[in-house]
């Protein structure tokens, strides 16, 4: 699996443009999550064959998403990889060992691991050394609101 990052974009819609790039390995065009989101900051995930096709499947530099209607000029357009969890390779003992079903499934196995990384470079963290944890943010959040600790250090609260 030569690219580490499961992620390309966001594009900037023109309201001509149809066909967008990604540049990574996927294994099935249903492991692309391709999210349109509005002038407005509302994002919406695209439905496959219904909004968009693939090509590229298999293909390690990637391939292309082509939208069934173009990005309008505002809207961006963002294309992650989301590997479904799941180990679907059984090896038999005694059975015949055929290195390429063993790569297939360390590649995916290495996809997740990757997907995740991507996931998680844009949350929030706190330090290793912090004792905070368990922390659920609020549901809902009202316009210009500010996320704020108490003096005793306890989480979270919007004014």
């Amino acid at each position: 699996v030569a690219n580490e990052d499961g992620r390309t974009g966001p594009y900037s819609g023109n309201g001509s443009t149809t066909v967008f790039a990604y540049d990574f390995l996927i294994l099935d065009e249903a492991h692309l999550v391709v999210t349109l989101t509005s002038s407005a900051g509302v994002e919406t995930t695209q439905t496959l064959t219904t909004d968009y096709t693939v090509s590229g499947v298999g293909t390690d530099g990637g391939g292309n998403v082509t939208m069934v209607t173009a990005p309008a000029s505002g809207e961006t357009l963002t294309i992650t990889r989301a590997v479904p969890q799941t180990q679907l390779t059984d090896y038999q003992n005694r059975g015949s060992f055929q290195p390429s079903t063993f790569e297939a499934a360390l590649d995916k196995l290495t996809q997740i691991s990757q997907d995740l990384a991507e996931v998680q470079a844009r949350t929030v963290k706190f330090p290793v050394s912090s004792s905070l944890s368990g922390i659920e943010m609020p549901l809902t959040a009202t316009n210009n609101a500010v996320l704020k600790w108490s003096s005793d250090g306890s989480c979270c609260s919007l004014p």
